[in-house]
């Protein structure tokens, strides 16, 4: 079974790590996170799926982020007549959906996993993402069930892993790696506990939320906390100092029961005010509570919308807050951003082509004979006229200035 270790010149006994791997943990784990109740901190997968719907900076940002990293989505091949049944089997399954869904779960979970389902000949192909929640991975050598003091990691023959759902239950089910379409991001960035407690290294991947997870529970907190501040002070209520009636006080002209008999005389003439009359009287001051006070959370609020929006790849031109910049500085964050998510849509086109290939086998045609491709989002915008002299120069093929340009594409010669 594979182990972590590192060499020990000393002895010709491995040390393994078992301490000096734990994985960071945060210290507020309820339930509770702004209104919602009954987040999962047992099932971190769960959490993921939980959080991911919870506030729009969140489900609004993995949307794009699952849409742009697949922008483009087209087939090529060893031959055009390939391609274009592809191109056809993608439109009538609505395939680019699929693809679209793995790349947001890809982000949001660290790790894909799904069966590839095929129907006759391949015909009603598709992926059934696997439940993470449910599934545990376990490298070669490791039985379900098994209780494992060492960190569990992939080595050398990755193709001995196995996912099993539903672990030591009775609706337990074990696949094979080669039966599945798996992919992971950054799974060497830490040690991570699986659904058994057991550590892992490299075998899960790491979520993009993670980071940002108390930034979105106390932007969660923040939000309730000004709505129940909000129907609690805010609703048309006001704060009345009955000036007159605390100065006969101080000049000993009226007991305090007296005072509080005509406060209480006063509180039942004005509950009824209605809108648009006014409070007149003599001695009264009347305030509105402030919901700012002396602390301004607007400030506050927008550092944590801006944390959860760089967490997961976007900026503010992106989420619709450009009102303050140039195009300029907008191109240049965007041209950035995109570079750094270029790396994200390789993981997700591998993953992809692993897909690909399981429909290539079902309908009895080589691996590797189609392939995907997307867009290159880092690639810069110009106009039409430089988009023709680079076509002009060979810079570019017909197709390409067609498609920047937003052409229709050509129709495809399947002969």
């Amino acid at each position: 079974m594979p182990a972590i270790t590192a060499a020990v010149p000393t002895s010709s006994q491995p040390f393994k790590l078992f301490a000096a791997a734990e994985p960071l943990s945060r210290k507020n784990k309820s339930a509770i996170k702004g209104p919602y109740i009954n987040f999962d901190e047992k099932n971190r997968f769960t959490l993921y799926q939980q959080l991911s719907t919870c506030n729009p900076y969140v489900s609004t940002s993995l949307n794009k982020l699952g849409l742009s990293l697949v922008k483009g989505m087209a087939f090529d091949g060893t031959s055009k007549r390939n391609s274009k049944e592809f191109e056809d089997f993608s439109k009538k399954t609505n395939f680019l959906n699929q693809v679209q869904s793995l790349a947001r779960i890809l982000c949001r979970d660290g790790t894909y996993t799904a069966l590839p389902v095929s129907g006759t000949n391949g015909g009603n192909f598709r992926l059934a993402p696997l439940l993470m929640p449910a599934l545990t991975i376990l490298p070669e050598g490791v039985e379900p069930g098994a209780k494992v003091d060492e960190v569990m990691s992939p080595g050398q023959n990755i193709e001995g892993m196995r996912f099993c759902l539903n672990e030591g239950d009775k609706l337990q089910e074990v696949y094979d790696y080669s039966q599945v379409v798996y992919g992971v991001y950054n799974e060497w960035d830490s040690v991570q506990e699986d659904l058994k407690k057991r550590k892992t290294y490299g075998l899960y991947g790491s979520s993009l939320l993670v980071p940002i997870i108390p930034s979105i529970q106390n932007l969660l907190d923040l939000d309730q906390g000004y709505v129940s501040y909000v129907k609690k002070y805010g609703r048309g209520r006001y704060a009345i100092n009955l000036r007159a009636l605390e100065e006969a006080v101080k000049q000993g002209i009226i007991s305090p029961a007296q005072a509080s008999e005509a406060v209480a005389a006063f509180a039942e003439e004005h509950k009824k005010l209605s809108e648009n009359e006014d409070i007149i009287g003599a001695g009264l001051e009347v305030l509105t509570p402030d919901a700012k006070g002396s602390l301004d959370t607007s400030t506050f609020k927008a550092s944590l919308e801006t944390e959860i929006m760089l967490g997961l790849f976007q900026s503010p031109l992106t989420m619709g807050m450009s009102s303050k910049s140039t195009y300029a500085s907008a191109y240049l964050v965007e041209e950035d951003r995109m570079l750094v998510l270029e790396g994200l849509q390789k993981i997700t086109e591998s993953i992809t082509n692993q897909a690909i290939n399981a429909r290539l086998r079902a309908i009895g045609k080589p691996e590797d004979s189609v392939w995907v491709k997307f867009d290159e989002l880092s690639k810069p915008v110009l106009d039409f006229d430089t988009l023709l002299e680079m076509c002009n120069t060979g810079k570019i093929t017909d197709d390409e200035l067609r498609q920047r340009a937003g052409f229709p594409a050509k129709a495809v010669d399947t002969e």
